[in-house]
C-alpha cells in the first residue's frame, strides 16, 4: 500500500501520548539515587564515580545516531518515530538489566566494563527524547518555543517522578530500583509508540474555535505544573518529617494518578486519525495542488510563510496584496536559512550554542551528580540526597516550561530575540554556582532550586534556537550533534574538576574511605565553574548582538503572517 494512503494518527494523539514517553526519557538523572551504592559496592574514589557519571551523561547525550537516523527516515512519517522509539526502549532495557547486575555484583565487572554500561543505559533516554520532540516540533512548528518546553520539562521532571517511586515503591533501596528503571521506561514507549507519528498537514480540528491549540497546550502545561507541585510537597513531606512507608507508597500512586487527564489533550480532535482541514491552493509555479500544511505556518522556517512579501531588517513589511492564499515565502530564506551539518560546522553561530549550552548544561549536570557527595561534606542528612534529586528536577522541569513559553510569547508579541534569554539564564547560573562554593547545607535547598531552573532553562532555548537559526530540515541531526557539547563538558567538570578537587582535598584533610568532609571539598572546582559561567554569558551576549537584525526581521513578516492565518479562516475551500 503506497505510504501517503496509510492512516495519520491524529497530531493530538501523538502529542499526548509523546509526554508519558518523554516522562521516563530523564531516567539517567536519577544517577545520585544509586551511585552510592555503586561507590561502596566498588570501593570508588570520587573521581571514578565521576567517570561512571560522566559516562552515563555521555551516553545520554550521544544522540546523534537517533538524529540522523530519525532525519533519514525524515519521509516516512509512520517508520521514523516509531523505530527511533522501539531501539531506545531496547537500549534502556539491556543497559540498565546489566547494569543492575553489575552494580549489585551479581556479576563482578572491572571499571572500564562499568563505564561502558553505564553508557549504554543512559543512551536510551535520548531516544525518548529525539523521537518526541522532532516529531512533535515537525507537527506544529509555529509553536515551537512552547512544545519544546512541554517536552523538555517532562523529560526534566522524570527524575522527580522516579525518585518518588524510589521512596514510595522501592523504600530508598537502589538495587531492586535499577531493576525497575530498565523494564518501566522501556514498557510505557512500547505501549505508546503506535501513536506517534508525523502528520505533515493541517488538520480540521487545528481550527477548532471551541477547543484550540494553544488551548491544548495550556491544559498540557497545567497538568505538568500540578505534578511538579505535587511532587515538590510531597518530597519536602517525606524527608523533613517522619512519613511511614505506607504513606510513601500512596505518594506514588498519586502521582501516577496525576498523569491521566493527558488523555484530556485529545479530546474532541477528531478521534484516533488526522482529518485534512479543506485549506487548499493551486500553486502554478509548481504546477501541483498544495496544502496549507503546518509547515507553510510558520515564516521564520525556510519553507513556511506569509503573503507573498519582502520583509525589511527592522520589521515592516511589503505586501503583494494580489496574493489571494497563503503561500510558500521564498524571501525569509535570508532570514532564517535551513543550514546542513557541514555548513553548522563553519558556522560561528553552531560553536557558540555549543559552548554556551555546553556549559550552562554541563555545570547543571556536575552539581546533580555530585549532589550526593556535597551533601555529605557540608554535615547535612541522607534524606537531603533524596530532597535535592526532587528539587533539581522539578525545578528544571519550571525551567524548560518558562524558558519555551516566555520567550515564544516575547518574540511573538514584542521582537524580543530569543538569545536574550540565553545571557539571562547563562548570568544567573554563574551567580548560583558561585554561591554554592559558600554553601551549607540549609542554603543548597534553594541553591538546586535555582541550579536546576537554569539548567532546564538551556535545555529548553537549545532545541528552539538551533530550530531557528539553522531550520528545521535537518534539525534532529544538528540538535543531537549540539547535545554532544554537555556530555563532553558534563565529563570535564564532573570526572576531574569537581571528582578531581573532591579526591584531593580529602586527601589533604586526612579523611578515610574516599570521602571528604568539609566547606571546601567543592569550593574551588565551584569558582571555576563560575568563571565559566561568565565567558559562557559573555559569548551570549555576543550571539544576541549577532542574530538581532534577523530576530527583528522574522518578527515583522510573523506579525504578517499570523494576521493572514487569521484571515484564512474566513476564506472558504476551493
Amino acid at each position: 500500500m503506497p505510504r501517503y494512503y496509510l492512516p495519520k494518527v491524529n497530531k493530538f494523539v501523538t502529542f499526548a501520548a509523546s509526554l508519558p514517553i518523554a516522562l521516563s526519557g530523564g531516567v539517567g538523572y536519577c544517577f545520585g539515587l544509586w551511585s552510592p551504592l555503586l561507590k561502596a559496592n566498588y570501593n570508588l574514589s570520587q573521581g571514578s564515580l565521576g567517570l561512571v557519571a560522566a559516562a552515563h551523561n555521555l551516553g545520554a547525550y550521544s544522540s546523534f545516531i537517533s538524529g540522523i537516523l530519525y532525519d533519514s527516515l525524515e519521509h516516512r512519517h509512520h517508520v521514523g518515530p516509531r523505530l527511533s522509539l522501539l531501539i531506545g526502549a531496547l537500549m534502556n532495557c539491556v543497559g540498565f538489566s546489566m547494569l543492575w547486575a553489575a552494580v549489585t555484583k551479581r556479576i563482578e565487572v572491572a571499571l572500564w566494563q562499568m563505564i561502558l554500561l553505564a553508557m549504554v543505559a543512559g543512551n536510551g533516554g535520548t531516544w525518548y527524547d529525539t523521537s518526541p520532540l522532532a516529531t512533535n516540533l515537525r507537527n506544529f512548528p509555529a509553536s515551537r518555543g512552547i512544545v519544546v518546553g512541554i517536552i523538555k520539562s517532562c523529560i526534566g521532571l522524570s527524575s522527580s517522578l522516579y525518585t518518588e517511586a524510589f521512596e514510595g515503591f522501592f523504600g530508598g533501596h537502589a538495587g531492586p530500583f535499577l531493576l525497575f528503571l530498565a523494564w518501566a521506561p522501556s514498557t510505557v514507549a512500547l505501549v505508546l509508540l503506535p501513536l506517534v507519528n508525523y502528520v505533515h498537514y493541517v488538520q480540521s480540528s487545528e481550527t477548532h474555535k471551541t477547543f484550540t491549540t494553544d488551548q491544548r497546550f495550556y491544559v498540557a502545561l497545567r497538568i505538568i505544573a500540578a505534578l511538579s507541585v505535587y511532587l515538590m510537597i510531597t518530597a519536602l513531606v517525606s524527608g523533613l518529617t517522619d512519613v511511614s512507608h505506607h504513606m510513601k507508597v500512596w505518594f506514588a500512586i498519586g502521582a501516577i494518578m496525576l498523569m491521566i487527564p493527558v488523555v484530556a489533550i485529545s479530546y474532541d480532535s477528531g478521534g484516533l486519525y488526522a482529518e485534512k482541514a479543506s485549506l487548499f491552493y493551486d500553486e502554478e509555479e509548481e504546477g501541483e495542488e498544495y496544502l496549507l500544511s503546518s509547515e507553510a505556518r510558520l515564516p521564520h522556517h525556510t519553507q513556511g510563510g506569509a503573503h507573498d512579501c519582502d520583509v525589511s531588517v527592522d520589521g515592516t513589511d511589503v505586501m503583494d496584496d494580489d496574493s489571494p492564499l497563503i503561500t510558500r515565502d521564498k524571501s525569509m530564506e535570508h532570514i532564517f536559512p535551513s543550514l546542513s551539518i557541514a555548513e553548522c560546522f563553519v558556522s560561528t553561530d553552531f560553536w557558540i550554542m555549543a559552548f554556551v549550552c555546553g556549559i550552562g548544561i554541563g555545570c547543571g549536570l556536575a552539581f546533580l551528580n555530585n549532589s550526593s557527595q556535597l551533601v555529605t561534606s557540608l554535615g547535612g542528612s541522607s534524606a537531603m540526597k533524596s530532597i535535592l534529586v526532587t528539587f533539581f528536577g522539578v525545578a528544571s522541569c519550571a525551567g524548560r516550561l518558562l524558558f519555551g513559553a516566555i520567550p515564544e510569547q516575547m518574540l511573538h508579541k514584542h521582537g524580543l530575540p530569543r538569545p536574550f534569554f540565553l545571557v539571562f539564564a547563562a548570568g544567573c547560573g554563574c551567580l548560583t554556582y558561585a554561591a554554592t562554593a559558600f554553601a551549607n547545607p540549609l542554603l543548597l535547598y534553594p541553591l538546586s532550586l535555582l541550579a536546576g531552573l537554569w539548567f532546564g532553562g538551556h535545555w529548553s532555548l537549545l532545541p528552539s534556537l538551533a530550530s531557528e537559526l539553522f531550520g528545521l530540515e535537518n534539525f534532529a541531526s544538528i540538535y543531537t550533534i549540539l547535545q554532544m557539547a554537555p556530555a563532553i563538558a558534563g565529563y570535564l567538570l564532573g570526572a576531574y574538576l569537581l571528582g578531581g578537587t573532591y579526591d584531593a582535598v580529602g586527601k589533604r584533610h586526612g579523611d578515610p574511605g574516599n570521602t571528604c568532609i568539609g566547606s571546601d571539598c567543592f569550593r574551588s572546582a565551584f569558582l571555576i565553574v563560575s568563571l565559566l559561567g561568565l565567558v559562557s554569558t559573555l559569548l551570549s551576549f555576543w550571539l544576541l548582538k549577532k542574530t538581532f537584525k534577523q530576530y527583528r526581521a522574522g518578527y515583522g513578516a510573523l506579525r504578517v503572517f499570523e494576521r493572514d492565518v487569521d484571515d484564512a479562516d474566513s476564506i472558504p475551500p476551493s
